[in-house]
């Protein structure tokens, strides 16, 4: 119950209460006055008289305070009716089932679309008609605001600032709204309409005017889900930095069923243009986040990047990270190949980790598919990461897929069937898994190509396969041997279309002699598939 609601049922209880005082009055007053006309008591009469007009007149007042209250309350009930209960969890995040639609038992829901009058937001007609007009002061842990995306789309153009904490029982929900004819895509618009350009680019008209920075900005709160409701149901682009800027030490956050793209800047040398470096799709630090169900791809520089402050406990599950668009002149790169673009990458904030990556496609197009480390410089960066979990995931990338950072001795790293494509015919630069450090363990993985680092060795290792890899492949215990595909991967190499990765399926045939090893998850399809049909 929010304090609104608390103060007007007080309202109503003494409202109750002066009301049976009146009537008792009123009856007491009625009797009075009978008895002394009967027997020609003037001055009794007269004085009973007085006394029901003031019981009449407190009754008035008091009705005309309550009423309003009462409706309120019972309109509340009646458009509300909350059916199921978000229980509490002991665990440091909750545990909320992927494309949950669990009604809040406690709190409010409110609504955002531009069709909305900008009243009170407790209705489609009263909603506030733009994210940056959603009144933070009235909402509370435990409420709900719904976000319009009419029949099929609609664009809001300013900023959502989250602007309070939930709580780990009343988490605050912000949610594409489910009922037709509002559960179109809602899509949060930077105002760039034209594409970055791709490396080299010599005629490009750079959009700067009038540009939104971020498209979600978390602050330093709590215990908020953001959910698109459905794969790609949120789509955030054309801002000028971050799709979602988490840089102020977020914790205990969910955000799900969101695609972030074309998001950053440009720059100009000479007369040719390319996108820069520090445009994000996700900008993070804090502790405690979770990611399921995103598509986030195509932004000027990582995906996901911790370049800031350092980060705790984090999932990222059942998504998509990639870059997809091609350089126009060079087949087979990413239109951003020029920049550090990498799936998630880590390079401040000290020693950290608690990181897990899991039925995830990382990739294709990426530079490095991870990158979860840097060397310590004097100005303050660096990073090493410790206590990584990556499991049931296919990364499909041309550079590097798998990697800590040279020099950086990281601990304690599980990678755990996943299945690792890096065309490049075996050559030393396009690494398939590069790690340093003590207590790291691979099992029941593939790799096919690229080639394994791995100085220090492994502390454990175990029913692998491995097909055209190099380097230190005697630490990745298994056969080595043809893993044998639906597809054929064998002609892929670094001039092989992003597109034709992207569209591969890495599934094993029936008779492949590594069955049981690797990612159940097996293509892009399989992963948009699974994750638009489940829940």
């Amino acid at each position: 119950m929010d304090m609104n609601t608390f103060f007007n049922t007080i309202y109503v209880i003494v409202g109750i209460l002066v009301g049976l005082v009146c009537i008792t009055a009123t009856i007491w007053g009625a009797v009075v006055y009978t008895r002394a006309r009967q027997f020609g008591r003037q001055q009794i009469v007269l004085t009973t008289t007085v006394v029901l007009i003031i019981v009449l007149l407190i009754s008035s007042i008091t009705a005309f305070f309550v009423y309003p209250r009462a409706k309120e309350i019972t309109r509340g009930i009646r458009e509300y009716s909350p059916t199921s209960a978000l229980a509490p969890t002991a665990t440091v995040l909750p545990t909320l089932t992927p494309k949950s639609t669990v009604t809040p038992t406690s709190g409010n829901i409110y609504h955002v679309s531009k069709n909305g009058n900008n009243d009170d937001g407790l209705s489609w007609q009263t909603a506030w008609n733009e994210l940056n007009q959603i009144n933070w002061s009235r909402i509370q842990p435990g409420d709900t605001i719904l976000l319009d995306g009419s029949s099929t789309r609609m664009v809001y153009t300013t900023t959502l600032t989250i602007g309070k904490s939930g709580t780990a029982t009343a988490p605050i929900r912000i949610e594409r709204a489910a009922e037709t004819g509002r559960n179109g895509r809602v899509e949060i618009f930077g105002g760039r309409s034209i594409p970055l350009p791709y490396c080299g680019q010599k005629k490009y008209a750079y959009q700067t005017s009038g540009i939104t920075t971020h498209g979600i900005v978390f602050g330093g709160h709590a215990w908020i889900i953001v959910d698109g409701m459905s794969w790609d149901g949120i789509r955030i682009y054309g801002h000028s930095s971050h799709g979602i800027d988490m840089t102020s030490n977020p914790s205990k956050d969910i955000v799900r069923n969101i695609e972030i793209y074309d998001n950053g800047y440009a720059s100009q040398n000479g007369s040719s243009w390319q996108p820069e470096t520090d445009g994000h799709g996700v900008y993070l630090n804090g502790s405690n986040l979770t990611f399921e169900y995103l598509d986030v791809h195509d932004n000027s520089d990582d995906e996901f990047d911790t370049g800031v402050g350092s980060i705790n406990n984090l999932i990222i599950r059942h998504s998509w990270l990639h870059v997809s668009r091609e350089d126009p002149n060079n087949s087979g790169l990413p239109f951003n190949q020029c920049v550090h673009q990498d799936g998630y990458q880590i390079y401040s904030g000290g020693t950290q980790g608690g990181i897990l990556i899991e039925s995830s496609v990382i990739g294709p197009g990426l530079k490095e598919g991870t990158i979860l480390g840097q060397q310590y410089q004097s100005q303050g960066v660096g990073a090493t990461v410790n206590n990584v979990i990556i499991r049931n995931s296919l990364f499909t990338n041309k550079v590097i897929n798998i990697m800590g950072f040279p020099r950086i001795r990281e601990s304690n790293w599980i990678i755990d069937h996943v299945t690792v494509i890096t065309p490049g015919s075996g050559q030393a630069e396009f690494q398939s898994l590069f790690l340093e450090g003590s207590n790291l363990t691979v099992t029941n993985s593939i790799f096919y190509g690229g080639q394994i680092y791995l100085p220090d060795g492994l502390a454990a290792s175990t029913n692998n396969c491995q097909w055209k890899t190099v380097g230190s492949t005697s630490s990745i215990v298994g056969q080595t041997i043809d893993p044998r595909f639906v597809t054929d991967v064998s002609a892929f190499s670094a001039s092989t279309p992003l597109a034709q990765i992207a569209n591969a399926s890495f599934a094993l045939q029936s008779d492949s002699p590594c069955k049981g090893k690797g990612s159940s998850v097996t293509s892009v399809a399989q992963l948009i598939d699974s994750s638009t049909s489940s829940g």
